[in-house]
């Protein structure tokens, strides 16, 4: 869908691939497209790289959750989930 997205959304098409020049550890659109992320090894190249995306887009800086916390959250949220309502 990246192909699609790129068309119908030229601005965020050349976001992106402003991201994808600074050499980040992933860079992608969110599944619906209706936003452009990165990834890098850390917060100054990660703000390196925002400050190029041109400034008609919003760019927002900041880190990742760490694995060890991203799995307690999850499994927090599958432990409230209960016949089908979440507690």
């Amino acid at each position: 869908l990246e192909g699609v997205v790129s068309e119908m959304w030229p601005e965020g098409g050349r976001a992106l691939a402003t991201l994808r020049r600074q050499d980040p550890l992933h860079a992608a659109f969110t599944g619906s497209g209706t936003a452009a992320f990165a990834v890098f090894a850390d917060v100054e190249t990660a703000s390196q790289a925002a400050s190029r995306v041109d400034r008609k887009c919003s760019t927002y800086v900041g880190p990742t959750l760490p694995r060890a916390r991203a799995a307690l959250a999850v499994r927090r949220c599958e432990g409230r989930k209960e016949s089908g309502r979440w507690k």
